[in-house]
């Protein structure tokens, strides 16, 4: 059973599991709001700028097989970062092992990274030419083992792999204001 807040759901093979985004923020006191976080029941909005990578990452997913996605929204910039961007993390353990997709605007790209046992495996970009980034658009990544597909809007971008099994999911934002909604597991 994995528990969420005051929501609870049985994870059975196959299952699809909606993530409420009051629940899935780990640092959220119920009770106030965090400096730079708007949350709703299935929303979140991530509103501080700035350099360094802002986080949200709930739960440790034991499972070495699943889907994770979320509806994605460029919102603003800001100034102070070489290249702002927002994403999900479909893996993450700590800052020496976690994987990462990225929509960047200024770049029109989006990109693919991971840093696994310390060491960064490098970027992959995949341009997206006439890319609308201020309609919501599906980041969604499959994992299977340690291979990764990286999918926006259904349409697979790229497929990389990883030496990393498990870990937590994760919203992600550098230096870009950016909303999250309909995040979701499910179990392959």
């Amino acid at each position: 059973m994995v528990s969420f807040k005051n929501h609870r759901v049985s994870v059975f093979p196959t299952a699809e599991v909606r993530l409420p985004m009051v629940g899935v923020i780990r640092f959220l006191d119920p009770e106030k709001q965090v400096a730079g976080l708007v949350s709703s029941e299935l929303k979140l909005s991530q509103t501080a700028l700035g350099s360094g990578w802002n986080r949200i990452f709930n739960g440790d997913v034991y499972l070495k097989n699943y889907e994770v996605k979320a509806k994605v929204r460029w919102v603003e910039t800001g100034t102070t970062a070489s290249y702002p961007k927002y994403g999900i993390s479909p893996a993450y353990k700590d800052s020496n092992n976690i994987v990462s997709v990225w929509l960047d605007k200024n770049n029109s790209v989006l990109a693919t990274n991971a840093v696994i046992g310390g060491i960064n495996q490098g970027w992959q970009n995949s341009s997206l030419s006439g890319f609308d980034f201020s309609v919501y658009h599906e980041l969604k990544v499959i994992k299977s083992g340690t291979s990764f597909e990286f999918y926006l809007d259904g349409i697979l971008q790229q497929t990389r792999t990883f030496d990393i099994t498990n870990g937590q999911i994760g919203l992600l934002t550098e230096d870009t204001e950016a909303d999250f909604d309909n995040v979701t597991l499910t179990v392959q």
